[in-house]
């Protein structure tokens, strides 16, 4: 696995991913851990934070810390839709939600586990504004 942070944290994102694949929730949520305390450490990842952060919450999840998931995943959607704020237009922020996998796919679980507001959408379903 690198020893640069930033790359450290999305190989480990990785492997926590696979270890969930395979039904070992307890590996996936060890290597998971790992990552989201070098994003933490760093205050985020310019590639990789979505990824991060979500497979921390899936880990969470598998690992039967449901209270602990939820919670990881309000924070990943958070920080996703801040960043998607930032973005001006309009067409790109839409493309930064729903065409980057790990985007998507936060928002996607987001809307499955039940989380309140969870389209990614601003208020009246349109895309969030600018920060």
């Amino acid at each position: 696995v690198a020893t640069q942070p930033s790359p450290r944290a999305f190989a480990l994102a990785t492997l926590a991913s696979v270890r969930l694949q395979r039904g070992a929730a307890t590996e996936a949520l060890a290597a998971a851990k790992e990552a989201m305390q070098l994003v933490e450490a760093l205050g985020g990842l310019d590639m990789g934070d979505a990824k991060v952060r979500r497979v921390y919450a899936e880990a969470l999840r598998a690992s039967g810390d449901v209270d602990a998931s939820l919670a990881a995943l309000a924070l990943a959607r958070g920080r996703l839709l801040e960043r998607a704020a930032r973005i001006d237009d309009e067409g790109w922020r839409e493309s930064f939600l729903t065409r980057v996998e790990d985007n998507a796919r936060t928002l996607t679980l987001a809307r499955e586990w039940g989380l309140q507001g969870a389209s990614g959408r601003g208020p009246g379903g349109g895309s969030p504004g600018k920060a």
